[in-house]
């Protein structure tokens, strides 16, 4: 099951990433959907009443979360892509350990290529790849 489950946080992250590249914006629309997804699976794999009203909780931070940030400003997709991912996938080690790397990674490629504007979300999708495959194997 666990694997099903990061399988659609790839695809969700590649889509993400997608968009970032093409628009340099991860649009709500996207960011909904997989957030969608993500209680969805959830509310599935975890059953029960606590379930609902811990995604419920989740969901109304969310829901501020697209009022208070809005897309055009920097890092506010990023945000929103971290917020999705731990609704897919609701483990605190792994949002840490993503944050970790894909901060890493996005800190290493800065200093490298000295480029101003930085697309984050395929920081964020290497990072994720990363721990897919430690957490699988």
């Amino acid at each position: 099951m666990i694997t099903y489950i990061l399988i659609i946080a790839t695809i969700f992250l590649a889509a993400c990433t997608w968009y970032d590249y093409s628009t340099k914006n991860i649009p709500n629309w996207l960011i909904l959907i997989g957030f969608t997804i993500g209680v969805f699976i959830n509310i599935w794999y975890l059953k029960g009443l606590n379930s609902w009203l811990v995604f419920g909780a989740i969901e109304l931070a969310f829901i501020l979360l697209i009022i208070f940030v809005p897309e055009k400003y920097i890092g506010g997709g990023d945000l929103k892509i971290y917020a999705v991912l731990y609704a897919i996938f609701p483990s605190l080690s792994y949002l840490l350990y993503l944050i970790l790397l894909s901060s890493l990674f996005g800190y290493i490629y800065s200093v490298f290529k000295k480029k101003v504007t930085i697309l984050f979300a395929d920081f964020i999708l290497l990072a994720h790849i990363i721990i897919s495959i430690y957490l699988i194997i």
